[in-house]
């Protein structure tokens, strides 16, 4: 279980700091609301591994792998509303969040808060053809891939021998 919750906290780590530091700080993008929000996902399951890490009770482990695996649903549907979105047409009007007044109230105090702009569907930067929000998506799910050996892992763990 330890190898799992290392792996994907090395990953998240890297994953902010290159955000961050790069992306941020080095290119000037200015992150979206949607960014913003996979940021924080990406922060919860950092932390969620960091907590694996001090654990060995296999009850706990399971929950922690729980919670990790619902922060990457989370994560996994945020991305894949960016992808989405910058594959619409470019419309001045589209929300990067929902069209509600709710969700336009949030997606305005996201971007009070973080320093967001409204602008989810420009692509600003790509690697080998991939938009920050496709690499986002397959960030997350290539997260999927220690999870599933994590719970595999506690499942066999958790079994009483025969």
């Amino acid at each position: 279980m330890k190898p799992t919750n290392i792996i994907g906290l090395a990953a998240a780590v890297f994953s902010l700091l290159f955000a961050y530091l790069f992306l941020q700080r080095y290119l000037g993008l200015v992150p979206c609301p949607l960014c913003i929000l996979d940021r924080i996902v990406l922060a919860a399951m950092a932390a969620v591994f960091a907590a694996g890490l001090m654990v060995s009770s296999p009850r706990i482990q399971t929950l922690l792998l729980a919670v990790n695996s619902l922060l990457l649903a989370s994560g996994l549907l945020v991305a894949g509303r960016h992808v989405w979105l910058q594959n619409q047409p470019f419309d001045e009007s589209s929300s990067c969040l929902a069209d509600s007044e709710t969700a336009q109230g949030l997606g305005e105090l996201l971007s009070d808060a973080f320093g967001a702009t409204s602008d989810c569907g420009i692509i600003l930067w790509q690697l080998f053809g991939l938009s920050i929000p496709d690499l986002t998506l397959a960030l997350f799910a290539l997260f999927f891939v220690p999870l599933l050996i994590g719970q595999g892992y506690a499942i066999a763990r958790a079994r009483p021998t025969s």
